[in-house]
Formats: C-alpha cells, structure tokens, sequence
C-alpha cells in the first residue's frame, strides 16, 4: 500500500444540496486529518458536513456558525482522523455560496 499525503479538497462550498468534499477512489481509502475553514463573506455563515447521505442522520458533528469576515470567529480548523473507505463520501454546504472556502488534507492510500 502506498501514502499520498496531499490536499484531498480546495474550493469553495455551494448552499442547498451538500456538495461533494472528498470520496476516495476505486481501490483507495482515504484519511482526513485536517480541514480549514474560513469565512470570506459579510454575514455570519452556518456551515453543515455529512458523511455517507445528507439526511439529518448523516450530519458529522454539530453545525459550525462562522462569524463575519475580519471578526473573531470567521475561521475554524479541525484537526482529527477521519477514515473513509471506497465508497464513502464527505459532503459539506453553507448558508451563502461563495462565501465560505475549505482546505481539507490527508493521506490516500492505495
């Protein structure tokens, strides 16, 4: 098996249907250890991750409420391990599109 320490997603995350975040290849599985989140707006931000569907029942973790751009609270980072196996799916949307960018890196292993 071989690691491939790398930026898994850079981007900026849409509104209403959870956008695709990370899911690991054929062959692959993938490990989540860090995702930075910022927000770039000018109003607060609520920011929702999913892991395997975007039912409420899939939801991964508590809603994460970004203050304003340039205030105390406008950015947060997650530091963690999170395996996800061929198959599995990271999903994550926000209140306003364009307005809340996230860089999540890791390890894939094939």
């Amino acid at each position: 098996m071989a690691d491939t320490y790398k930026v898994l997603f850079q981007g900026q995350l849409g509104t209403g249907a959870a956008g695709t975040i990370y899911t690991p290849g054929v062959g692959k599985m993938g490990i989540i250890k860090n995702m930075m989140i910022k927000n770039v707006g000018a109003n607060t931000e609520t920011v929702t991750f999913f892991l395997n569907g975007t039912s409420t029942a899939a939801q991964f973790g508590e809603n994460l409420i970004l203050s304003p751009t340039g205030s105390d609270g406008s950015s947060a980072e997650w530091d963690g391990t999170l395996a996800l196996a061929n198959g599995d799916i990271l999903r994550a949307n926000s209140t306003d599109a364009t307005a809340v960018t996230l860089l999540v890196t890791g390890d894939e292993i094939s």
